[in-house]
């Protein structure tokens, strides 16, 4: 018998994750089946609770999926510019442009819904998992920040985690009205902000 290679287990999982975020950006956590996912993904409703106990489970892997590739896009951006201040305003760029595509949309209804999950339970360790993975996001951001800071882009009297925090409620905010308002000028608004924090850097 051939054996399954981790490649190919990663792979299935990789594939389930894909098909559950287009589900569930389609017709909601609450209202999708795993029979549905399992549709989407050309296999057998069984074969997915070999890889996520539940459905919950799955909505919260999509989730913390998408909220990983943010982060490290960050993240890597601080590590590889030289210019940490126009590796900044690239990113965000692409952050906020990236939240007019149907896959933007559909992680922030899975994201809504994780939160409405969380805050209705009273679990502890759910709410704990779902907080680690918005840390996580504004580690990323907090990292490109301190890049700024170091080049003497930024003041030093600005706390940079506290900043970075700001910066990911605004973003968080605006995926959310972008979603209900697609004529939401999220480009004019980042603008402003990049205005700002350009008014706020040390003279030369």
């Amino acid at each position: 018998m051939a054996r399954v290679t981790e490649e190919h287990i990663e792979a299935r999982r990789r594939s389930i994750l894909e098909a559950a975020a287009r589900v569930f950006g389609e017709c909601g956590i609450a209202s999708a089946t795993m029979a549905d996912i399992a549709d989407a993904a050309g296999i057998s409703a069984g074969a997915i609770y070999r890889y996520f106990p539940s459905k919950q489970d799955l909505a919260h892997a999509c989730f913390k999926e998408g909220a990983a590739q943010i982060a490290d896009l960050w993240g890597q951006r601080a590590a590889e510019s030289p210019d940490p201040m126009a590796a900044f305003y690239a990113v965000a760029a692409q952050s906020f442009e990236d939240l007019g595509t149907p896959e933007a949309a559909a992680h922030t209804r899975i994201m809504l819904e994780n939160f409405l999950e969380v805050t209705r339970s009273g679990d502890q360790p759910l709410r704990d998992a779902a907080n680690s993975e918005h840390r996580h996001i504004i580690r990323g951001l907090a990292s490109m920040l301190y890049a700024v800071q170091s080049s003497g882009r930024l003041p030093e009297a600005v706390n940079a985690n506290h900043l970075a925090e700001a910066l990911y409620a605004f973003w968080l905010g605006a995926r959310i009205v972008r979603m209900l308002d697609p004529e939401f000028d999220t480009d004019a608004q980042l603008a402003a902000v990049s205005s700002l924090m350009i008014a706020a850097a040390p003279s030369a």
